[in-house]
């Protein structure tokens, strides 16, 4: 069906249980039952180590690879770990969690764009050779091709890309994801999200890449967004919101060299990412990451009520609630607050994007709860 560096082997004769597991010759294969995916600095390695605790779950160790964007894990490694737990544990629900599986921009699409990637790897060698023009300007005149190469071969394999112009890949991580588990029950997905502006904040002060960059302040902050903002507003005005957040340091050499700073305000737009997961995974629970710090047991009862878990033992509880959150925003409180300036020109930028994730989630159990964290996450910030 589409073409990647490591075919899919299917599904044969699937096995009744908890876990998505099937018959492969005298092996059983599994995969995990229920994915946790977030967005860098969300919370999701503190919400998933409480969610191991669980005597109903069997979790794989957080930090194992994720064949599905990270192509430098293979599908048969992939599968024997999986694997190897759902056995180890037969009557438990086997669970994942991917820290920034949920923001599927370009770069966690590679697997998919073979073609697009082949070309630049080309292109570049080419451009190394030569002397008249600069490296970025040179492998730049290359990109326009390689991105017809991948539209191309989406076409050959029944999964067009669509839109006028530059067209939007329509088969995604998603769907790549789906297509792993083919005739098995799609995967439970759990989704942890923050006020993309804390997360920002967070980011800033979490990688040592961006400080290095615009230095250790609020005044290096402030310039971090801008220069953000600015590169994605010049994107968008020639490719629009939707094909730059998806592929974004693929349209043009000037983006490729933006997004070493600008990543982190595109994962922010969880509006463009979550139509693209409910497409395949019907089965979805959204969070807040702000409502996890402040009450744990609340969204750790929403988890469990979600995967049809009991959680009537009070000492079970105890061991779950054991600790202060890791992820607090308390640590976040010892470094320089963001300028006011700086929060407002986020919020402007973001509420869009809230705005139509509010509509998203209006099924969600908890759908008036996601209109209040949009309206008072906002109204702070102007406070």
């Amino acid at each position: 069906m589409f073409a990647m560096r490591e075919p899919i082997a299917p599904p044969a004769t699937i096995r009744p249980g908890k876990n998505p597991c099937w018959a492969k010759g005298k092996n059983t294969r599994c995969l995990p039952a229920f994915l946790l995916l977030g967005v860098a600095q969300t919370g999701v390695r503190d919400l998933y180590a409480r969610i191991s605790a669980s005597a109903d779950i069997a979790a794989i160790p957080f930090g194992t690879g994720w064949f599905f964007t990270q192509p430098e894990v293979k599908w048969q490694k992939y599968m024997d770990i999986t694997s190897r737990f759902a056995q180890a544990f037969p009557n438990k629900l086997l669970g994942q969690a991917v820290a920034d599986g949920f923001d599927i921009v370009w770069q966690q699409q590679s697997r998919l764009a073979t073609p697009f990637l082949n070309t630049m790897a080309e292109a570049r060698q080419r451009c190394l050779r030569q002397k008249k023009e600069a490296l970025g300007v040179c492998m730049g005149r290359s990109m326009p091709h390689a991105r017809k190469l991948d539209a191309m071969q989406g076409e050959f394999n029944g999964v067009p890309f669509v839109g006028q112009g530059e067209p939007v890949r329509t088969f995604s991580v998603p769907q790549l994801v789906r297509v792993g588990y083919a005739d098995s029950p799609a995967p439970s997905l759990i989704v942890m999200l923050r006020l993309p502006w804390v997360r920002m904040h967070s980011a800033y002060w979490s990688g040592q890449q961006y400080r290095q960059r615009y230095n250790s302040s609020a005044k290096g902050e402030a310039a971090w967004v801008d220069a953000s903002v600015n590169s994605f507003l010049q994107c968008e005005k020639k490719f629009g919101v939707e094909r730059c957040a998806l592929s974004f340091e693929s349209l043009s050499s000037e983006n490729e060299a933006a997004f070493g700073h600008c990543d982190q305000l595109i994962r922010g737009l969880y509006s463009v990412f979550l139509p693209r997961w409910r497409q395949d995974h019907p089965r979805l629970l959204a969070l807040r990451a702000e409502q996890y710090y402040s009450r744990p047991r609340e969204v750790l009862q929403s988890v469990f009520s979600f995967l049809n878990l009991k959680t009537d033992d009070e000492a079970a509880w105890s061991r779950l609630l054991a600790g202060a959150v890791a992820a607090s925003p308390d640590r976040e409180a010892r470094k320089p607050p963001m300028l006011g300036a700086t929060l407002a020109k986020l919020a402007a930028f973001y509420a869009p994007s809230l705005k139509e994730l509010v509509g998203q989630l209006s099924d969600q159990p908890d759908a008036r709860r996601w209109y209040q964290w949009m309206r008072y996450g906002i109204e702070e910030v102007y406070s």
